[in-house]
């Protein structure tokens, strides 16, 4: 089946778009509004990171901490997600 060089190229131009929108936004989800204290510090923390959009989520699933993402990558500092690892480990054990 042959594609259309026009077409063809519209998508790659969709992807490629898409692509360094994701690369340059982090996400950052947590349990309650961050205050802009908290904010300026946790994008200090991830100065690293090279982002030039940041969405803020609010998740009461978290418990309490928060989760970075960007692109595939995950920071994930939440208190559910300490207490899911702990489970695991719980689970692992053997009587």
């Amino acid at each position: 089946m042959k594609i259309n060089l026009s077409l063809k190229n519209k998508i790659k131009d969709f992807v490629t778009n898409n692509i360094n929108i994701e690369s340059n936004t982090i996400t950052i989800e947590s349990a309650d509004i961050l205050s802009d204290l908290q904010k300026k510090i946790i994008i200090e923390k991830v100065g690293g990171l090279n982002f030039k959009n940041i969405n803020y989520i609010i998740n009461k699933d978290l418990i309490a901490g928060i989760i970075i993402k960007q692109g595939s990558s995950i920071i994930d500092l939440s208190l559910i997600n300490q207490l899911s690892e702990i489970k695991k480990k719980l689970n692992e054990i053997t009587w």
